[in-house]
């Protein structure tokens, strides 16, 4: 998908997080979803790099994705970190200490996956990057 294949009155948003704590969810972004300015969300692209240090490095890393706004149980959940991750991504940490490991999902690689409530990951390492770019309508 392109930048210009887009819906109608859709804005174009980027977001993103650090994980500092292995197997803690982290709510990246939530989603306006009060009646009379609900939005939801489509994954337009993702980022995801992890820096290997002494306590990652040559470890796999895998971060899911879900749909829950974590600071409030009003809008419905879709998914969980270990039963009914939306998107899942593996990307194994570099060998090197310092160095990254990166995987990127670009416009035509994503699933067109529609978050309701808001957006939130679980890394299953430390010094995970997140960076999406998330089409608003």
């Amino acid at each position: 998908m392109s930048y210009l294949e887009r819906l109608p009155y859709s804005d174009v948003v980027s977001k993103s997080k650090v994980i500092t704590s292995a197997s803690v969810n982290y709510l990246i972004t939530r989603t306006p979803w009060q009646p009379g300015s609900a939005k939801a969300y489509h994954l337009r692209k993702v980022i995801v790099t992890t820096v290997a240090g002494s306590a990652v490095t040559g470890l796999g890393n895998t971060v899911t994705f879900w749909d829950q706004d974590l600071s409030s149980a009003t809008p419905s959940t879709r998914g969980n970190a270990s039963t009914g991750a939306l998107l899942t991504i593996n990307n194994a940490t570099a060998n090197l200490s310092g160095a990254a490991q990166t995987v990127v999902l670009g416009y035509n690689e994503c699933p067109r996956i529609r978050f309701e409530a808001g957006v939130t990951a679980q890394a299953t390492n430390i010094n995970t990057a997140i960076m999406m770019e998330l089409e608003m309508y």
